[in-house]
């Protein structure tokens, strides 16, 4: 959104495009993006994602599924609660809990809500298949920003309910064992990448 013509903004629009043609027998309506471990961005990388996708002309609701440590109202600059834990809570997802971008039409962020002492409980619920369905009538694409899969089960309860998963990787950091358990806890419960 600041820096629209950073060539950084352009390698996000090749994986929008990327994403967008993956399948164009069923497409693409709802995408996890998580990471083996903790610091790799894939919350900035979630985020730039929905901006992009919303420049489109898509409309897109990011969703922070993030349960434990979520980021997307501090990245947006948008209250943390009311959010998805409220609309797992009351079983309705009404739209006061989105918060519209005013700087991305067509982009809305579902923060998290209170913070909850059974995230992945809450996550694999009837009543969060009844939120995503709620969100995918609402939307073009749905983009969930999950917890890493090294460190808890959430982002392998939520990518089951989606139609894939990104995986985002920091090539200086992340080990190779790290992306191997990574994709290897997304393939246990087939989650496709």
């Amino acid at each position: 959104l600041t820096q629209p013509r950073h060539p950084i903004v352009e390698a996000y629009r090749r994986l929008r495009t990327n994403l967008q043609f993956y399948n164009l027998d069923t497409g693409l309506r709802t995408i996890m993006v998580t990471s083996a471990e903790a610091g790799e961005g894939k919350s900035l990388t979630s985020a730039n994602l929905a901006v992009v996708m919303a420049q489109s002309g898509l409309k897109v609701i990011l969703v922070d599924a993030d349960l434990r440590k979520p980021r997307q109202h501090t990245i947006f600059e948008v209250p943390r609660t009311p959010g998805l834990a409220e609309a797992l809570i009351s079983g309705e997802l009404s739209p006061d809990l989105l918060h519209p971008i005013e700087k991305a039409p067509g982009l809305s962020v579902l923060t998290c809500g209170e913070l909850m002492p059974n995230p992945a409980e809450v996550l694999g619920s009837q009543r969060m298949k009844h939120t995503l369905k709620q969100l995918t009538d609402a939307a073009d694409i749905v983009i969930f920003d999950t917890p890493p899969l090294l460190a808890v089960t959430d982002a392998q309860i939520v990518g089951r309910m989606t139609d894939g998963a990104l995986l985002v990787i920091n090539a200086e950091r992340t080990s190779s064992g790290a992306v191997h358990r990574g994709l290897e806890a997304l393939a246990q419960v087939n989650v496709p990448l």
